[in-house]
């Protein structure tokens, strides 16, 4: 009788997990803050993610880091005085992506 019962059971052709995988360049969109949207092509659908600065790109594109970023406009920073750095040189801060440079930097002589 347990042999038919675990048969049975095995057998059965009805699913019970109804789970889906989300896409994971739609949830990279959506958790960078951009909003998604499905766009019909004659090629078939492709996802553009929207983002809060207005740039749209292709969502597997923006995924991959494939999509140019907008740069805000440079921060200004003040040169600290000399208590910064009584042991060596203040100089300008490393650029970051959009060639802002970074605060100033205390370079030990």
């Amino acid at each position: 009788m347990l042999i038919i019962c675990i048969i049975a059971f095995a057998c059965s052709t009805e699913s019970t997990d109804n789970a889906q995988l989300a896409n994971p360049a739609s949830t990279h969109c959506v958790e960078n803050g951009g909003s998604l949207e499905i766009v019909d092509r004659d090629d078939g659908q492709v996802g553009v993610c929207t983002l809060s600065d207005g740039t749209r790109c292709e969502e597997w594109a923006f995924y991959r880091g494939e999509c140019p970023k907008a740069c805000d406009p440079c921060p200004e920073y003040v040169m600290p005085g000399p208590e910064f750095c009584p042991n060596g040189a203040i100089i300008q801060g490393i650029p970051d992506d959009c060639g802002c440079a970074g605060p100033p930097i205390c370079m030990k002589k």
